[in-house]
């Protein structure tokens, strides 16, 4: 695996949420909730009017009663008798003990009177009361789990509420659509909640109902811009809401990525950039310097003259191009020596795939690997190294089986190849194997004593594990570790810059700035640096306008720096700059060297869209910096 750039490193340590660009400030925008009204005091139900004092008459009894009907004895009617009207006590008979019992009748004008009183009060009722009525009966049927009668009397209620009682009417809306849901009714749901919408635009419950049912009918954008309302509203303390904005935007940037990648033009990147690549490698035959040998002993004419190629080879052209820094040259020489099978061939074919992998063509790069790999005759260290260039691919593909079978495969076939165990050590980082990783980086060391990546790296891994681990006594340690490093390889521009981080966890501050100074001074050119150091005074001294202007030196020094677009869409989404943001992130997915890192810019940028979307619809904006 390729030594990761500090780029890598920040993202890898960071982590990140793909809803980054929301976690900001607490900002509590309260919903303009409708105000609840009692329920009425009377039931939409009327009960039936009696028109006389006799009893209702009662179904026909199919059996005999097993006891005899309470306080009855010898005179009372009998079983069939008190299920027929016909054998109801005469009027007359009122007042005369029954049972031990008096039983008067009401007169029957008493009953009239009792069910036109009831009437009235319905006739007096107003339409929203009788509308809040429907709903509370809803609700009881909602609660009972009857959505069908729920969404009867939501129906109703809404029919009968004035159309100028918005909030009321946004409630009855979103009920319904809550009895949809529960009927996996999608389109029923999103169309209700948008009703409720339209009359509370504020309205939270209504807003997440539709973004959830947008999310069941793969309406990706509607349902992101809905939650990132959702999200705003709650001031992005809803845990909820933000794991579903968190979803949505991971499938539409890997949506958006797997089309885009591979429609891609591929781009070579900044020479720093290759620099830093090469770097990683000390048993890389391919990246070494032109040996005397295959070069001619002509002296140069004149300094800085080119050397002449002893023999007409495509791949020793494309080494001498390297050393020029010519790189866009370089695959097209290697494919003339591998279609003249030329005596370079292993070589010029895994330069080639160095390259692909470099543009960013993965699908171009494999088959070349895959040829060195399988070529038993090559030379051990070319196989070994394809490997791990191989494992390397794979681990960013997010395949990290067979990254690590890969790896492994390296260690069998050269087991004294110090940068197998450098690398495999770093996809052990990315994998949480902490102590695996260390093993890796010591066995490193031990076969190449001078490597001072490894040994940064593995203060670094050491330091992570107690940091995270909470260890006070093991971070001193670590801390320490960095020093040792730093003064016996004072010219190894990576082990300040991690020393920098770790500082800057410390709250370090102005030391981890001392870091990155000596940094810029190994590595002028090292964009990245730029942007470390930019960020670190926002958080350091909230200094944006030195940050910004660190961060835009980065890009003048390497407009091909994705972390540094990257980085400044993502501060213009905190200022509010929703335009410039957009903006900067598409750059940095133009530049993108994975399908992996674009789909990451892609939920980025995805995000801010969306920010500015809910800002036109409903005059929605986060906090800003």
């Amino acid at each position: 695996m390729e030594k990761p750039t500090k780029q890598q490193i920040h993202k890898i340590e960071s982590q990140e949420s793909f809803t980054e660009v929301y976690a900001m400030a607490d900002f509590t925008l309260p919903p303009l909730r409708p105000t609840a009204k009692p329920p009425s005091m009377f039931s939409v139900h009327l009960p039936p009017v009696k028109t006389s004092a006799r009893q209702a008459p009662a179904p026909l009894s199919t059996t005999t009663p097993s006891h005899p009907t309470r306080g009855s004895n010898k005179h009372a009617p009998s079983s069939s008798a008190m299920t027929n009207p016909v054998f109801l006590p005469p009027l007359h008979s009122a007042g005369k003990k029954m049972g031990g019992k008096c039983n008067v009748l009401p007169p029957l004008n008493a009953a009239v009177k009792q069910a036109e009183a009831t009437q009235e009060a319905f006739c007096l009722q107003s339409p929203l009361d009788r509308a809040q009525a429907a709903k509370n009966k809803g609700n009881k049927y909602f609660k009972a789990g009857k959505y069908e009668q729920a969404i009867q009397c939501y129906t109703e209620a809404i029919s009968l509420c004035p159309p100028e009682k918005n909030a009321d009417l946004s409630t009855f809306y979103q009920n319904r659509a809550a009895a949809y849901e529960q009927l996996q009714k999608w389109k029923e749901v999103a169309q209700d909640c948008t009703k409720a919408v339209e009359l509370n635009p504020r309205y939270i419950k209504a807003l997440f109902r539709r973004a959830k049912a947008h999310e069941k009918l793969d309406n990706k954008k509607e349902c992101l811009e809905d939650v990132t309302a959702v999200c705003i509203l709650e001031g992005f303390q809803n845990q909820q809401s933000m794991l579903l904005a968190d979803k949505v935007l991971k499938l539409l940037g890997k949506e958006k990525a797997k089309e885009k990648y591979k429609n891609r033009e591929p781009l070579m990147p900044s020479p720093q950039f290759i620099k830093s690549y090469f770097s990683s490698f000390t048993d890389d035959i391919i990246s070494q310097p032109l040996l005397r040998g295959e070069k001619s002993d002509e002296d140069k004419d004149k300094e800085g003259e080119a050397s002449v190629i002893k023999e007409n080879s495509g791949y020793l052209k494309a080494k001498k191009y390297m050393e020029e820094e010519n790189y866009d040259k370089i695959i097209s020489e290697c494919t003339k020596e591998i279609e003249a099978k030329g005596k370079y061939m292993a070589e010029a074919l895994l330069l080639r795939a160095t390259f692909y992998l470099l543009i960013g063509n993965a699908n171009a790069a494999k088959p070349d690997l895959n040829q060195v790999i399988g070529m038993e005759d090559a030379n051990v260290k070319l196989r070994a190294n394809a490997l791990i260039k191989r494992g390397s691919m794979y681990m960013q593909q997010q395949q990290p089986l067979l990254s690590t079978q890969d790896f492994n495969m390296a260690a069998d076939i050269d087991p004294q190849n110090a940068d197998v165990y450098h690398h495999r050590g770093q996809l052990k980082i990315l994998l949480d194997q902490v102590e695996d990783a260390v093993e890796d980086f010591d066995e490193c060391i031990r076969l190449r004593p001078d490597s001072a990546l490894a040994q940064a790296q593995k203060c670094f891994a050491l330091y992570r594990q107690a940091y995270t681990g909470n260890n006070a006594l093991q971070v001193q340690s670590a801390m320490k570790g960095f020093e040792d490093v730093i003064k016996k390889f004072p010219r190894c521009a990576e082990g300040y810059a991690l020393y920098a981080q770790a500082l800057t966890d410390q709250q370090q501050f102005g030391k981890a700035d001392e870091m990155y100074d000596k940094c810029i001074d190994l590595e002028p050119d090292n964009a990245t640096t730029y942007v470390h150091k930019g960020l670190l005074q926002l958080q350091w001294k909230q200094d944006l306008d030195k940050g910004l202007e660190l961060i835009s030196k980065a890009i003048e020094i390497d407009n091909k720096c994705d972390f540094a677009y990257e980085t400044m869409g993502t501060i213009e989404v905190q200022r509010g700059n929703l335009d410039k943001a957009i903006e900067m992130f598409n750059k940095a997915i133009n530049l993108a060297k994975s399908e992996m890192e674009m789909a990451h810019l892609y939920s980025l940028c995805d995000a801010a869209y969306a920010q500015t979307e809910v800002a036109k619809k409903y005059g929605l904006k986060p906090p800003t910096l």
